[in-house]
């Protein structure tokens, strides 16, 4: 039997207002949940897809947004995922830190659009975002967080230390078919691995095998992994005894947003929930030989063992091409 664990990245929206402060604003709770005719088709579906097939998941809520919207409304969304079932973990984009400013707007107007790195970082700055961002998850949930993802799955070594120093024992920063670590040592495809104090479990990252030797580094998503890869990666995994594995999504991902300064729209994307039912629907089918465990489990339950490479080959990444590029919402 190998772990999988469902993890969902939970933000708001700048929706525009980075690079058009004078006309757009921020969106809260309705980017997340994304309701059309009464139903949601963003966190909603998201949590009553789980629930249907009796699965958890870890849901990394990012905080910097509460310099603009304050504690309450991601404290809302937080709660209702806990008392579902499932799992709360901390997840930052310091881009959101502009909105402490005052003059915010002016700063925005003048050009420029915020840092949103976690990577790159000197140690005392990081350790300045890091304890910001967990003193609003206390004050939210009443507890710290025990496992981080960064912004962009951006990492090195500096942000992994001060994570492990500030007594946070996981992280998911990794995702290495969106951004490789400048240091090669770091790099990680998937499973658990002891990095610098704590424990880090990448989204994982598959290898596509070309002609000539070519490599390319897929990420393990619900947006770009058609139904018949996600079979065949999971079998593999289960063959190999390869985990835990991470798939990645966002409530976003479950409809599109038809942008409008005053009333959003938001238009279901029936291909992607066509996924993650079937995803779910395979797990829950699969129970013998895949465990789904959140982070807070994986803390007792996962544990470091060889992770050989799941791969696949480039008739596999034209299948992906094709079936991703005419699935439409």
């Amino acid at each position: 039997m190998i772990d999988l664990n469902l993890s969902v990245d939970v933000e708001f929206t700048i929706n525009g207002c980075f690079t058009q402060p004078q006309h757009y604003r921020p969106l809260g709770v309705a980017s997340l949940q994304r309701v059309d005719e009464g139903v949601s088709h963003g966190l909603g579906f998201i949590l009553d897809t789980l629930e249907r097939y009796q699965l958890k998941g870890t849901f990394f809520c990012e905080m910097f947004q509460s310099h603009y919207f304050g504690d309450a409304p991601m404290q809302g969304v937080m709660q209702e995922i806990v008392a579902r079932g499932h799992d709360v973990q901390l997840h930052l984009h310091p881009a959101w830190r502009i909105f402490r400013h005052s003059d915010w707007l002016q700063r925005l107007t003048a050009g420029g659009t915020p840092s949103d790195a976690m990577h790159g970082l000197g140690e005392v700055q990081a350790i300045q975002l890091l304890e910001e961002g967990m003193a609003c998850f206390k004050r939210v949930m009443g507890y710290a967080p025990l496992a981080f993802r960064g912004g962009s799955l951006h990492v090195d070594e500096t942000l992994y230390r001060v994570v492990a120093q500030l007594g946070i024992p996981m992280a998911s920063c990794q995702g290495y078919g969106f951004f490789a670590p400048g240091d090669v040592a770091l790099r990680r495809l998937h499973g658990l691995h002891d990095m610098f104090g704590l424990r880090e479990v990448p989204v994982t990252t598959y290898t596509v095998h070309g002609l000539g030797g070519r490599r390319w580094y897929k990420a393990l998503t619900v947006t770009g992994t058609p139904a018949f890869l996600f079979w065949k990666l999971l079998r593999q995994g289960v063959m190999q005894q390869s985990g835990p594995l991470v798939v990645l999504t966002h409530a976003s991902e479950f409809s599109t947003m038809q942008r409008d300064p005053e009333r959003p729209r938001f238009v279901p994307h029936r291909g992607n929930q066509s996924r993650f039912e079937r995803l779910c629907r395979f797990l829950d089918r699969n129970r013998a030989h895949i465990r789904t465990s959140t982070f807070s489990q994986g803390l007792e339950l996962w544990s470091a063992q060889p992770s050989p490479p799941l791969r696949v080959g480039m008739s596999d990444l034209l299948l992906r091409h094709l079936f991703n590029h005419f699935q439409r919402p």
